[in-house]
């Protein structure tokens, strides 16, 4: 099989996981939300600031590394793993001897228990993650998108239930770590591939400087997505907490499972094509259009009708989401488009500049956190938006240059879809407020969902039909090359 097919093969795959997933993973916010109250979801948040920080040193970066290295032996996948298990036993320990350090700064004695079961979830992962990267670096998705459904609804249902039963917090820490176990089960037992008893140091240490750069990277990257949660959990509570990270999550949830179909997908595809700023930059734009059409609408279609979705499925005490969701679908716009550049700066081996620009990126936007507070969670969101906003043209420009790419090449690219997307935002607000004090609200809601999604593949079909068949040429393209 081609690249090209292997690649659409593998969003197709993916694009179908994604989307089973999103509809479970938001249907049981929805549930949960209703059984319990806003302090659950911010104990856990408190919790999760720390254990996926601590899993972004899981493996330093090296599953990454073995999906750019063409070529990787048995040996040197063996190293890894093992090298990867120690890591994580390290973590583990340190996280459960933390505990208590990290309630006395949030002065919630309550956090302790969740983070010290949580943080096995450390380990779990830790097994898998090789398998996962063999997986991906063969562009297997198929058996990727079967163990993520299990997963996800397994994992949906015990957590469903548990809240049903009364066990709170609990519930939510349960339906993760089924998730994790489950997913680690089927990528053990269905993976060709097993741990060998050997450890080579000469295998790993030539890649070391790839990962430690990527791990660089991905420390700043988690620091600028999360450093919000930890300081309105510290200064603000675990209810404003709770608030915060459930409109962070229903917001972005939809873009990080669209963007990260494209993003598994396409790392390994491009480090295929690293040596070709052609067919890179084609690869590139292709893929970046396709997600645009579909992440620019979502997001855009959530700011417009947030306030009815949380009126509708709420109670009041969660009313605070309708602004939040506002802002937090302006911020998955941005992102959206930076979605592949992380793997842009992989993929050519320019680790040392990505991990240089995430420290700077981090000092930004935790000074926009600091600012941001003295306006409440509203104030945070508002600056999140504000410092992406800042960073986007300096944050494309950097890694387009590694394959002679212009930012307003990337922007023509684009126009056709956000032009649309916007102006299928303004009906929707339009006929919002004609018809709001007409109709029922829920079927208001839906009837605005029905005609944004059909004004939205009218238009584009009209409009923007030039690229559309571009698009779609593209993909039917059946031929040995990439």
């Amino acid at each position: 099989m081609s690249l090209l097919k292997a690649g659409v093969s593998g969003i197709g795959w993916n694009t179908s996981s994604r989307v089973f997933r999103q509809i479970v993973q938001i249907i049981t916010y929805l549930v949960l939300a209703k059984l319990l109250e806003p302090s659950a979801f911010g104990l856990i948040a408190m919790a999760l600031v720390i254990t996926q920080f601590l899993t972004v040193f899981r493996d330093m970066g090296i599953s990454f590394a073995i999906i750019q290295k063409k070529d990787v032996s048995d040996l040197l996948l063996s190293s890894a793993f093992w090298l990867n298990i120690g890591i994580a036993l390290t973590l583990v320990f340190l996280v459960n001897m933390a505990a208590p350090l990290v309630a006395h700064i949030y002065n919630e004695p309550d956090v302790i228990p969740v983070l010290r079961v949580l943080s096995s979830g450390i380990f779990l992962t830790s097994l898998t993650i090789l398998h996962q990267a063999v997986f991906e670096k063969d562009l297997n998705f198929k058996f990727v998108a079967k163990y993520e459904i299990t997963g996800t609804i397994i994992g949906s249902i015990i957590g469903i239930s548990m809240a049903y039963s009364g066990f709170g917090v609990w519930s939510i820490v349960a339906q993760s770590l089924t998730n994790i176990s489950i997913t680690s089960a089927f990528l053990w037992f269905g993976s060709k591939w097993k741990p060998s008893f050997i450890f080579s140091w000469a295998e790993v240490k030539p890649i070391m400087g790839f990962s430690l750069n990527s791990l660089g990277f991905n420390v700043m990257n988690y620091l600028l997505r999360n450093v919000d949660k930890f300081i309105i959990g510290r200064y603000l509570g675990k209810e404003a907490l709770g608030l915060y990270n459930y409109a962070y999550k229903i917001s972005l949830i939809p873009l990080q499972n669209i963007s990260s179909v494209f993003v598994r997908v396409m790392f390994p595809i491009f480090s295929k094509l690293q040596d070709d700023d052609k067919k890179f930059k084609e690869t590139y734009m292709l893929m970046t259009l396709a997600l645009g059409t579909v992440t620019f609408p979502l997001m855009l279609g959530i700011a417009g009708i947030a306030d009815l979705f949380v009126e509708i499925f709420f109670e009041p005490q969660w009313y605070p989401l309708k602004e939040l969701l506002i802002v937090f679908a302006g911020v998955g716009m941005i992102q959206s488009v930076f979605t592949q550049t992380g793997h842009l700066f992989m993929s050519k081996n320019k680790t040392h500049i990505q991990f240089w620009w995430g420290f700077f990126t981090s000092l930004l936007f935790v000074a926009s956190y600091i600012i941001g507070i003295n306006w409440g969670i509203l104030g945070v969101a508002v600056a999140y938006l504000i410092a992406n906003i800042i960073i986007v043209l300096p944050g494309l420009k950097i890694p387009l240059n590694y394959f002679s790419c212009k930012v307003v090449e990337l922007f023509n690219n684009l126009k056709e879809v956000l032009a649309i997307s916007f102006f299928m935002l303004g009906i929707l607000i339009i006929l919002k407020y004609i018809l709001i004090d007409n109709m029922n609200k829920s079927v208001l809601f839906y009837g605005l969902i029905v005609t944004g999604i059909s004004l939205y593949i009218v238009l584009y079909y009209t409009l923007n039909r030039t690229k559309l068949n571009k698009l779609i040429q593209v993909i039917k393209k059946r031929n040995n090359e990439v």
